[in-house]
């Protein structure tokens, strides 16, 4: 199993190293959960919002569409999936 996972982590730093950063993000946001479905959250302050999941910033953060049709980008752990 590690050599499965070492080899599995080779190809995709050979992926990197060859520049094929847009196709390996495309393939990341479309496994994304409930992405382009209305779904509902809740921040760390505990307000409940509603959105659409749209996809990853560069630097990684979720981009959500928001009810006022604004793209708003959340860190890990700032929000949480509720339904």
């Amino acid at each position: 199993m590690l050599n499965n996972i070492i080899n599995q982590l080779k190809h995709y730093f050979t992926r990197l190293d060859n520049d094929e950063f847009a196709e390996l993000k495309q393939e990341y946001e479309d496994e994304l959960f409930r992405k382009n479905k209305p779904s509902t959250f809740r921040n760390t302050e505990g307000t409940m919002f509603s959105g659409f999941i749209k996809g990853i910033s560069n630097s990684g953060k979720l981009n959500i569409l928001l009810e006022d049709e604004i793209t708003q980008e959340f860190d890990l752990k700032e929000i949480t999936l509720l339904y």
